[in-house]
């Protein structure tokens, strides 16, 4: 429950789209093996962390800055996962929730 999509714009070698689908961070129920469901349950300090590291990799690959759009469910912990990547990709992607990705 609860994922994270982006998709990217199409390569320079080949147009193309690429997909990367990226699991929300820890939260405290993670963190306790409790099953979450559909339940809005926020990151926790590690989960936010988890988030930056990705959102930080895919900066380092020159990535980011290809991304075109992002796309979570509407859930706090995809939410924020995804808020905190878009916020290190380009100026003008595009940042949607879809509850249909639940």
């Amino acid at each position: 429950a609860g994922s994270v999509k982006m998709a990217a714009c199409e390569d320079t070698r080949a147009r193309q789209t690429r997909l990367y689908i990226i699991r929300h961070g820890e939260t405290v129920w993670n963190a306790d093996k409790r099953i979450q469901g559909q339940l809005d349950i926020e990151l926790n300090a590690v989960g936010r962390r988890q988030a930056e590291v990705v959102a930080q990799a895919l900066q380092d690959l020159g990535v980011a800055e290809q991304i075109e759009a992002v796309v979570s469910s509407d859930l706090l912990r995809a939410s924020e996962t995804a808020d905190l990547i878009a916020q290190r990709c380009r100026k003008g992607t595009v940042r949607r929730r879809d509850a249909g990705l639940r």
